[in-house]
């Protein structure tokens, strides 16, 4: 028998758990195709143990179906178009973006005392260098009464 029929027979060997394997993950729509690619790269390295074959082609269908969930969720968490049609995620966007405006033209329109311009540099510094105890206590009463204005602007 040519190796070519013996993969035929080995595949139909292993129809029963393939078939188990695309019951499991119903909502993806190439798994049949998963299994079988990865059915024939085993087998032509030499995997011709049908509950070794099973493990591998188990271990690259979860492969598969990460990945694609993975990637699922990326484009979803970048799409523009909720379910309804609407343009939800890019007005949010919007939205977020003139609120952050918003708060920087308030923020500016604040006076920051000398006692407390140090606190300020240090928090909004990437690498932030220690600062006195009293300067630090400064710049937290001062951003306290910074934070009840900002609300009640």
């Amino acid at each position: 028998m040519s190796k070519n029929g013996d993969f035929h027979d080995f595949y139909a060997q292993c129809r029963g758990w393939s078939l188990h394997l695309v019951r499991t993950y119903p909502t993806f729509d190439d798994i049949e195709s998963v299994i079988a690619v990865s059915i024939w790269e085993h087998y032509s390295a030499g995997v011709d143990d049908e509950r070794e074959m099973f493990r591998r082609v188990r271990v690259d269908v979860r492969r598969h179906v990460r990945t694609e969930a993975r990637q699922s969720d990326i484009r979803k968490a970048l799409s523009h178009v909720d379910s309804h049609g609407a343009n939800r995620n890019r007005n949010d966007a919007i939205n977020d973006a003139i609120d952050a405006i918003s708060t920087s033209q308030r923020l500016a329109k604040l006076d920051v005392p000398d006692a407390a311009a140090a606190w300020v540099e240090h928090v909004s510094a990437a690498v932030r260098v220690p600062i006195p105890a009293q300067q630090r206590m400064a710049g937290l009463r001062w951003a306290r009464t910074a934070r009840k204005a900002l609300v009640d602007a």
